[in-house]
C-alpha cells in the first residue's frame, strides 16, 4: 500500500469521526477560546473563555472549563446520592406509641 493511499485512507476515518461520532481534532487559534478542526474545519468557541460567540461556531468547553464542569457535575452527583440515601432510610420519631 502505498503512502497516498494510507494518507487517504487515515484522513477518510478522522472525517468519519467528525461527521458520525462528532469526535473533532480540534486545535486553538490565535483567538482565545477559539478552536478549529483540522479534518473538515468546523469551528468552535469557549463560552467560558470568549463573551464572543463567531459566526457559524459551534459551543464546546476548552480542557479547562470542561475539567471544572465535570467537577461540578461530580459533585452533584454525590450530593444527590447523599441526599437518596438520606431518604430512603426510615425515620425514627421519639415519644411516638407505635
Amino acid at each position: 500500500m502505498s503512502k497516498r493511499v494510507t494518507s487517504a485512507a487515515r484522513y477518510m476515518l478522522a472525517l468519519n469521526d467528525c461527521r458520525v461520532f462528532d469526535r473533532h481534532q480540534r486545535h486553538a487559534t490565535f483567538v482565545v477560546g477559539q478552536y478549529l478542526c483540522t479534518t473538515c474545519g468546523a469551528s468552535f468557541y469557549c463560552p467560558g473563555c470568549t463573551l464572543s460567540i463567531p459566526k457559524n461556531a459551534r459551543a464546546r468547553l476548552c480542557p479547562e472549563h470542561h475539567a471544572e464542569q465535570e467537577a461540578r457535575d461530580e459533585q452533584a452527583r454525590r450530593h444527590r446520592h447523599e441526599q437518596q440515601q438520606q431518604s430512603s432510610q426510615p425515620s425514627i420519631q421519639k415519644g411516638v406509641p407505635s
